[in-house]
């Protein structure tokens, strides 16, 4: 009996551990069958490399943009098989390998943008040092500025009444100006006091009444390319839809009261360089866009062709730029496209005025102390502004910034050549009797010593104020 029921107890305890162990198989196959669905399917193949380091996904749900992160840290982290596992690190490592490449390419590109990203920012910082004691400064321009010249002054408050709509058109112009202030909103703020007294206007340099309607339909036309320019254009584009027009009106053309026309002309300047004689700082001298220059009268050549034999460089100026060798540069422009460095701007009008000033120097001796400031012009699109530089000892320091006028109205263009009419009477009223006397030695005993080549440099020291 014990024995049968023994044999019973073995037989069913058989059947429990053969029926327990059953399941098993089942289960492995399927931890198998896992395995082979998380390989990638057909469908998937387009997939981006991205892709493959997440986990599992509906192909149905859309494929993460490229600039979304790689990894995902939404998705529960799960077991990596072993095969799974090598695959995903090989995949990691050739991702790696062209991430690591492509981010050594972009530090190369930035480390150069980057230097010349610095070498930007070396210039366009004040201050700025250079070589012996030479450096550039910057001051903002007011009237009651501390060191601020008070010619420089006086040029600062007239260019504020012009802004002002004050004492800048010629009072011949009243009525045609009145009639086009019925229809240009514009030109109603204009009154008795927007025209110039008489005193200034001699009556035989007056610009006729009849030339008015050309320079106003010029005028409204500048408008019309100034807002094209402000879209589509660059640099060049401003510079011969826009700039030159209005400078050509006032320099050029009779459009301005003033007999000195055909004395004072503008020139492009773009490729004109600075001699390196005259250049006393060590980032690479600076070039502008515009000049204005005197074309000296026939009394006055023996003289200039004097200077300009005296120097190295056969130029009176501190460029040799064929077409001014003979010519005193007196007002200097630069301009930028709608949007560009403003500061950058500032730094090549007072990199290219130090070289003047240094120029001066070694040509008038003491006599640079009596020329208070030289003009500038900072154009950046539609807006145009004056800046000017005044030296002492060998510091150069730009005063910034006077508004003068915007090219997105026509009374703003006006505005703009009645600036330009007060900077070109400066350049014949102070710049050149000063030129004439200090640099040209006329009405006076010249006593520069002779120069040879390499005494500029020397001289450049002999600056001051």
């Amino acid at each position: 009996m014990a024995s049968d029921l023994e044999n019973k107890i073995e037989r069913w305890l058989e059947e429990l551990h053969s029926s327990g162990a059953e399941p098993q198989r089942p289960a492995k196959r399927q931890k198998v069958h896992h395995r082979n669905s998380q390989l990638p399917s057909p469908q998937n193949s387009e997939s981006s490399d991205s892709d493959l380091f997440m986990a599992p996904k509906t192909p149905t749900v859309k494929r993460k943009d490229t600039h979304d992160e790689v990894y995902d840290d939404d998705v529960t982290p799960r077991a990596t098989k072993g095969r799974t596992s090598i695959a995903t690190l090989q995949l990691q490592s050739k991702k790696s390998r062209k991430s690591a490449s492509a981010s050594q390419s972009e530090t190369t590109t930035e480390s150069g943008a980057s230097a010349g990203s610095r070498r930007s920012m070396t210039v366009n910082q004040f201050p700025i040092s250079g070589i012996g004691n030479h450096a550039m400064l910057l001051e903002v321009m007011s009237s009651t500025a501390t060191g601020m010249p008070d010619e420089l002054k006086t040029m600062f408050r007239d260019l504020q009444r012009i802004g002002l709509n004050k004492n800048f058109l010629p009072k011949q112009w009243e009525a045609t100006i009145k009639a086009r202030a019925l229809t240009d909103p514009d030109f109603e703020d204009l009154g008795d006091f927007s025209y110039m007294s008489p005193e200034v206007e001699p009556e035989h340099s007056l610009p006729q009444p009849e030339m008015l309607p050309a320079l106003l339909y010029m005028v409204d036309r500048i408008v019309v390319e100034s807002a094209r320019c402000s879209k589509y254009f660059d640099e060049p584009g401003w510079n011969n839809l826009v700039h030159s027009p209005i400078l050509n009106a006032v320099f050029n053309q009779r459009f301005w009261p003033g007999d000195e026309h055909e004395m004072v002309e503008y020139s492009p300047v773009i490729t004109a360089p600075v001699t390196a004689v005259h250049h006393m700082f060590p980032h690479s001298s600076a070039k502008v866009d515009y000049v204005v220059h005197i074309q000296p009268p026939p009394e006055t050549q023996d003289a200039v062709e004097t200077l300009y034999e005296s120097t190295s460089e056969k130029s009176v100026n501190h460029t040799a730029f064929p077409p001014l060798r003979r010519s005193p540069i007196s007002l200097t422009i630069e301009t930028k496209r709608y949007g560009g460095n403003h500061a950058k701007a500032n730094a090549q009008v007072c990199s290219w005025q130090a070289a003047q000033w240094t120029c001066l120097a070694s040509q008038a001796g003491e006599g640079i102390k009596h020329l208070p400031f030289l003009p500038g012009i900072v154009v950046n699109g539609p807006s145009w502004t004056f800046v000017a530089t005044t030296r002492n000892g060998d510091k150069t320091t730009i005063w910034t910034d006077a508004a003068m006028g915007s090219t997105t109205s026509s009374l703003g263009v006006l505005k703009i050549m009645g600036a330009l009419n007060k900077l070109r009477q400066w350049t014949i009223k102070v710049y050149w009797p000063w030129y004439k006397k200090h640099v040209l030695k006329i009405g006076q005993v010249d006593t520069r010593p002779a120069q040879v080549e390499g005494d500029a440099e020397m001289d450049s020291g002999t600056a001051g104020l």
